[in-house]
């Protein structure tokens, strides 16, 4: 499970923020003036006009103990964490102004709609406690100050429902996609909306008073965004956002039985002393590499179960894609797999140096070794791949365990005949070691 901080900035320091704004409400002779004052800073106006930002300062700065800081300038940080630089500016203000609290923000446009984002900064803390983000309807900026002004007096008084901790599985599950969040108060109805891209549109899936939801009707493998908003009594509170995705399938791999019973064939005859004679060349090499009848017999025996089990996965039909000679690895790729498997073997390129010191060409008998092998796989993660509509698809990533290859395909004496390259990943070779002692 992948957890996805909420965009509202929320964490859990804001929660001890909470506690701390609660004695900003107490009365004056408790708690010195200054940490219940909230100072405005001007918001800026990005690509809008500059009367929009000052209509929302007016809103804002309206309300009882609100100190005016427009004239003030300072450096606007985009992101939930403040830069170093701003520290010390906002320390500069927070003193200059007499105020525990400094409340800043931007309003920009988005394709043909307006947006406020205000923050709301602790002179103690040292940082964001808040980030809300509101929609301007229809122009409507005063009326969206004041929507503003009245979440953050809110905030301050513990009431304001927020949607944090949310959590979204990425892969985990291979028919769902499951969400789980934390809110601020309790009885609150939560909406639950989603979208192929991360700026939208979304479109409501569901709602629940339930802090858990689970989405059933995503496709495998393409990643989705959700919102998670809240509402109690008549207020909108702070949404979460998050993306997550359904595991994607991995391709059918071969049984032991089907990599078995198609061994019948004779020693076919060169069709001619030119190919003899190759031929001739070529097994000296192999013959160096077959492995003994006895330890074919012991891999077959230790990879059954794990072939059939599925953990194991075995393929035909891959071809070379690239190949990393200075760190021993090649890629292979195979019709059904956009995504390249890799292998990384010592040994496959000690008999690739052994070829060139035959003079025996790459060209020459290297895709002969590729068609002609069968490759153990494992299943490493997945990938994020763009398609042309712009959705995100995750594919299954395997990396190849193994590779077990003969001259002649099929040959019915192939288990003296067969070469087998291991992986030389010594995480992977690890995991394999484990998996063989637990079996036995």
């Amino acid at each position: 499970m992948r957890s996805s901080r909420s965009s509202t900035g929320f964490s859990k320091r804001a929660v001890l923020a909470l506690a701390a704004a609660a004695a900003m409400l107490a009365p004056a002779s408790e708690v010195p003036a200054m940490q219940n004052s909230v100072g405005v800073l001007r918001f800026r106006a990005e690509a809008v006009p500059a009367a929009n930002a000052a209509a929302i300062h007016s809103s804002l700065s309206a309300s009882e103990g609100r100190r005016d800081g427009w004239s003030i300038p300072y450096t606007y940080d985009r992101g939930a964490r403040v830069s170093p630089q701003n520290l010390a500016r906002y320390d500069e203000i927070c003193g200059s102004l007499k105020c525990g609290l400094l409340l800043m923000g931007r309003i920009y446009a988005r394709g043909r709609s307006l947006f406020v984002e205000a923050k709301l900064f602790s002179c103690e803390e040292r940082s964001f406690l808040i980030t809300i983000t509101e929609p301007v309807p229809n122009g409507a900026i005063k009326k969206t100050g004041a929507l503003l002004s009245r979440k953050i007096s809110l905030f301050l008084k513990g009431s304001l429902p927020i949607v944090f901790g949310l959590e979204i599985s990425n892969g985990t599950y291979p028919d769902r996609v499951s969400l789980s969040w934390r809110c601020t108060t309790d009885g609150s109805n939560f909406t639950i909306s989603r979208s192929f891209f991360e700026k939208g549109p979304y479109l409501k899936i569901g709602e629940t008073r339930s802090t858990t939801f689970v989405d059933t009707t995503v496709d495998e493998g393409i990643k989705y965004w959700y919102t998670v908003s809240v509402r109690r009594s008549d207020v909108t509170g702070i949404p979460a956002n998050g993306a997550g995705y359904r595991e994607p399938p991995v391709p059918q791999g071969l049984t032991m039985n089907e990599l078995l019973d198609g061994h019948v064939r004779d020693w076919p005859e060169p069709a001619t002393p030119e190919e003899a004679e190759r031929e001739k060349l070529h097994l000296e090499l192999y013959e160096k590499y077959y492995e003994s009848y006895f330890m074919m017999t012991f891999i077959i025996l230790v990879g059954r179960m794990y072939v059939n089990s599925g953990e194991l996965l075995a393929y035909r039909g891959f071809v070379m894609r690239s190949w990393d000679p200075a760190n021993r690895t090649v890629y292979l790729s195979r019709p059904g797999m956009p995504a390249p498997v890799r292998f990384f073997s010592k040994r496959l390129f000690r008999f690739l140096r052994d070829m060139y010191q035959m003079n025996i060409g790459i060209d020459e008998l290297l895709p002969r070794v590729i068609a002609n092998g069968v490759l153990f796989c494992v299943r490493t993660g997945d990938r994020e791949f763009r398609q042309p509509d712009g959705k995100i698809r995750y594919l299954p990533e395997l990396e190849a365990v193994g590779l077990a290859t003969e001259y002649h395909r099929d040959y019915k004496k192939w288990k003296s005949n067969t070469i087998v390259f291991a992986t030389s990943d010594e995480e992977l070779y690890r995991k394999i070691r484990e998996a063989e002692l637990k079996g036995y």
